[in-house]
């Protein structure tokens, strides 16, 4: 999954655009792996939009 990431970022490496990018990957990448953890480990669920605007 991270290897997706790093190629994403790699993509956007120009300035401002890059670090905007790169917090962007970033920020989904951490709320989507948040919401995997609470559906494994503790049986919780966020709708998809929910999710959506966490991001």
């Amino acid at each position: 999954m991270f290897g997706i990431l790093l190629s994403l970022v790699a993509k956007f490496t120009h300035g401002r655009r890059s670090l905007a990018a790169y917090c962007i990957i970033t920020a989904s990448a951490w709320n989507i792996w948040n919401e995997r953890n609470r559906r494994i480990f503790g049986n919780k669920f966020l709708s998809p939009m929910q999710l959506l605007l966490r991001i």
